[in-house]
């Protein structure tokens, strides 16, 4: 049977934890990263568009990125942790 508490209180520290690991400067610093690698991929490609049109393209490319490294990093987190949990917890009832 699932305790529902535990399961709050474990989604409460994943949640936490993950915001403070993706609001971290280490996280920030490898977004940049990506943004500024993937501009300048496409920078070759975007010089028929005039400024606003490029600065349109890369604004949207780069809330399309944080969306899907929010999303991938979360979930590789939330399951991490929850392993953990699942095996710690499996010790514990066996010690």
């Amino acid at each position: 049977m699932v305790n529902k508490r535990n399961t709050v209180d474990r989604d409460f520290i994943i949640n936490t934890k993950f915001e403070e690991l993706f609001t971290s400067d280490e996280f920030a610093t490898q977004t940049e990263s990506l943004f500024k690698e993937v501009k300048e991929l496409l920078s070759p490609y975007t010089l028929q568009l005039n400024k606003d049109a490029q600065l349109l393209l890369f604004d949207q490319v780069d809330e399309v990125i944080y969306n899907t490294v929010y999303k991938q990093a979360k979930l590789a987190y939330y399951r991490a942790f929850n392993e953990a949990y699942l095996v710690n917890k499996n010790i514990m009832e066996n010690n």
